[in-house]
């Protein structure tokens, strides 16, 4: 699988030379998910061993000198509030070095993910045509990945190297779901009158989605409707009916098959319903395992663990691995059996808030949330624009998720917020020009 991973890190290199860059977006697409969860993420180069997301950054970072250098100053709100958290980052990994001691390697492994962030400066370098085949070939690409997600259910098979979870009610869970499953069902609602074959693939996305059993992936789903139904004003009335009476009939049938997800979502009304009688002094009573209780009692616990100090309120605790952590610092932690203390301590992926609020403090906190802000600015901007629409609808999806996933702290889901971000500005110079030539 190395050979694999080298050489579509080669085919990425020579599409991006090549008239063919949408090779680079679907390369940097595959190796960020390790070939969308089908691969180990480590692989081995001789006596170096690396993650096939650390292919994908090394793609980006040597394809930054010859990007297209245009200025768009649609952009600027973002990329002003990318350098703002960008010199931020760089003092606090300059702190964490040299007072901390936290050594390079160690600063590394915490902080890969970031470099993500720097695909926003190669948003310009990419045309229409590579966006357009980019998508095709991701959203083809899904819904067979959303196929064998599902025929495991029905024929018991385990097409992935994870264990089979089982879940509240003994059944089985599998975790190898479409890494892209939520962005291309937002893109498919918006498109769906473009294609016939769009409305079949729908029905794949959303018994992929029911499947999941993730309510947070549910609620994105269904939140995506809404907001489809909301900007589609001229929605033609036969689409309405089968995206309509497609979601009742599979969500009624999936019930049925899987109760974990009445189960799960009677669960959660019975945690919102308890929240005001929360005892935030004893901490232990929150410890129901991913809970939405567990989740604000783990954050409340990092918020409160941070402002104890001048410091690690400005900047948070540093960069260590949590790998490295051999004492359980918490009471709270997200489990994870091959950490050292078996739990996660600093970081978890059970929800974005506590991630950010301990690696970068509160003061950073503010930085970061400014910058996703701008993200959400430039998307409410565009909404008249398909692809600005598409991405505000993404956008909302990953706040909502936010609440049981690290989301945002995650730079993977930035490719494609970027790649949405430059679709939308061409999109909308080509709106301006044919509006110009039609005048």
């Amino acid at each position: 699988m190395s050979f694999l991973s080298i050489l579509l890190f080669i085919v990425g290199f020579y599409g991006f030379y090549n008239n063919a860059k949408y090779l680079t977006l679907l390369a940097l697409s595959i190796l960020s998910t390790s070939w969308f969860g089908f691969a180990e993420p480590i692989l081995s180069l001789g006596p170096i061993q690396l993650q096939n997301g650390d292919l994908a950054l090394l793609l980006i970072f040597v394809l930054l000198p010859f990007r297209n250098k245009n200025q768009n100053s649609k952009i600027d709100g973002i990329k002003n509030a990318l350098f703002l958290f960008f010199l931020f980052f760089t003092v606090s990994v300059a702190y964490d070095y040299i007072f901390r001691g936290t050594s390079p390697m160690q600063i590394f492994r915490t902080t890969r993910h970031i470099g993500y962030l720097a695909f926003f400066f190669l948003i310009n370098s990419f045309n229409w045509k590579d966006y357009k085949l980019f998508f095709k070939y991701l959203v083809i690409i899904t819904v067979i990945h959303a196929v064998l997600y599902i025929s495991q259910y029905l024929f018991g098979l385990n097409f992935s190297s994870q264990e089979i979870e089982l879940n509240d009610l003994g059944g089985a869970r599998y975790r190898n779901d479409p890494p892209y499953l939520i962005p291309a069902f937002v893109f498919l609602i918006f498109l769906i009158e473009e294609n016939r074959l769009y409305k079949w693939y729908l029905v794949f996305f959303i018994l992929a989605i029911i499947m999941t059993q993730s309510r947070g992936a549910i609620i994105s789903a269904i939140t995506a409707i809404f907001l489809f139904l909301f900007f589609k004003k001229n929605l033609k009335i036969h689409t309405l009916i089968f995206i309509s009476l497609i979601t009742i009939v599979i969500f009624n049938i999936t019930l049925n098959y899987l109760p974990i997800i009445n189960e799960r979502f009677t669960d959660s009304y019975t945690q919102y319903s308890s929240f005001a009688d929360l005892d935030f002094d004893n901490l232990e009573s929150f410890y129901y395992q991913g809970s939405f209780i567990f989740r604000i009692g783990l954050t409340f616990e990092r918020f409160m663990y941070v402002l104890a100090d001048p410091i690690t309120t400005l900047i948070g605790v540093g960069y260590i691995p949590d790998m490295d952590i051999t004492s359980p610092i918490f009471i709270l932690g997200t489990e994870s059996p091959i950490l050292p203390t078996g739990y996660e301590q600093y970081n978890s992926i059970d929800i974005f808030f506590p991630n950010i609020i301990t690696r970068y403090g509160i003061v950073g906190s503010i930085i970061f949330i400014y910058f996703i802000f701008q993200l959400f600015v430039f998307s409410f901007k565009h909404r008249q624009n398909l692809f600005g629409k598409i991405l505000l609808t993404y956008l909302i999806s990953l706040l909502l998720i936010s609440f049981i996933n690290n989301t945002f702290y995650n730079g993977q889901f930035y490719l494609i917020i970027f790649i949405l971000i430059g679709q939308t500005n061409l999109n909308h110079k080509l709106q301006t020009n044919v509006s110009i030539q039609n005048k």
